[in-house]
């Protein structure tokens, strides 16, 4: 226990600016797609996303060659599987990104503006 507050106080002497905003704005970023993800399948899907993510980390640990190998040569599959699923998730946070655009008008109002007075 006294060599974890060791390492921890080494941690915290070796902080800086940088560490803190870095850590800010991640912590950021997942708590808006946490979020983005509440109240929505995209929830049960993350959870086993995080379970499948936490059997090929314990099935490297433990050396399970097999298992191993599957995860290791499934993750492109995953990754074009994660977008399908999360697909209705994603396409809401591009609309809301797209939003922030023209201070807080959305885009799309000020796109149908501009195209209204060019044609009159």
């Amino acid at each position: 226990m006294q060599q974890f507050f060791q390492q921890l106080g080494d941690v915290i002497r070796h902080l800086g600016v940088v560490e803190v905003i870095d850590v800010a704005v991640v912590g950021f970023v997942l708590y808006q797609l946490l979020r983005l993800l509440r109240g929505t399948q995209g929830t049960q899907i993350l959870v086993g996303l995080i379970l499948l993510a936490v059997t090929g980390v314990l099935a490297t640990q433990f050396n399970l060659i097999l298992l191993s190998w599957l995860f290791k040569n499934a993750t492109s599959f995953i990754i074009i599987a994660v977008i399908v699923m999360f697909q209705p998730e994603l396409r809401r946070a591009l609309d809301q990104l797209g939003r922030i655009g023209h201070i807080g008008r959305p885009l799309s109002s000020y796109n149908t503006r501009l195209y209204s007075q060019a044609i009159s």
